[in-house]
């Protein structure tokens, strides 16, 4: 015979042998408080037997399962051993600049100049990443980092009192620039690749202002 206990919620979490009494053989003694000899039901996946008082029942198992606060977008917490979700948390998780319209998170349109300032920033390190990395010139790549950028000025500045073959640094090695002529097509090679950079995430900036908040949401978090 045994004896199946349940936590101060309900909840079944044991069994034990029920002792037999040593002078009157088949007779057992009774079981503890939170404990019964009904036989738990069997369980399925996402259940659990729960003690009603007089019966065990089957019910959904939450149990350490993540909620979100409605009323407070961003807060979590797991269900407790109660089972319980309490009033103003769902089991629906939250999405970043959403909102709960009482029964579901909907897009917050409120947000939308906020999103386009998070987009905007990453745009802009896109452009100073493409400008320092990826300028190229007679197949040689030159990283217009603000240190290079500096030196390559000052150098351009003052390129008719230069000896030529001029030597300037590249990514891998050195660049041996053949002339003045040369050194006016490096340099101003290299301003027009940073204004396309420039130009091209303009377009894209300002295209970010015809999109609706959804279609922001889903670039922001592709």
């Amino acid at each position: 015979m045994k004896y199946y206990s349940f936590d101060q919620f309900g909840f079944y979490n044991g069994a034990r042998k029920a002792q037999e009494l040593p002078l009157h053989p088949g007779h057992f003694l009774g079981c503890g408080k939170n404990e019964t000899a009904e036989t738990p039901l069997l369980e399925t996946t996402g259940t659990a037997n729960h003690w009603d008082g007089e019966n065990w029942e089957l019910v959904d198992n939450q149990r350490g399962n993540q909620i979100w606060n409605t009323s407070n977008p961003g807060e979590k917490k797991l269900i407790g051993a109660d089972n319980l979700i309490p009033e103003g948390w769902t089991l629906l998780e939250y999405k970043a600049y959403h909102k709960w319209s009482g029964s579901a998170w909907v897009v917050d349109t409120g947000k939308k100049q906020e999103v386009i300032a998070i987009l905007t920033a990453r745009i802009e390190m896109k452009k100073e990443a493409a400008i320092l990395n990826n300028f190229e010139f007679a197949g040689k790549k030159f990283l217009l980092s603000d240190k290079n950028k500096f030196e390559y000025k000052a150098e351009y500045d003052i390129r008719e009192s230069l000896t030529y073959p001029h030597r300037v640094k590249c990514v891998d090695e050195y660049y041996d620039i053949a002339n003045i002529e040369e050194h006016q097509a490096w340099y101003l090679s290299g301003l027009q690749f940073a204004r396309a950079c420039t130009e091209a995430s303009w377009i894209e900036i300002d295209a970010l202002q015809e999109k609706t908040t959804v279609e922001l949401i889903e670039l922001l978090n592709p």
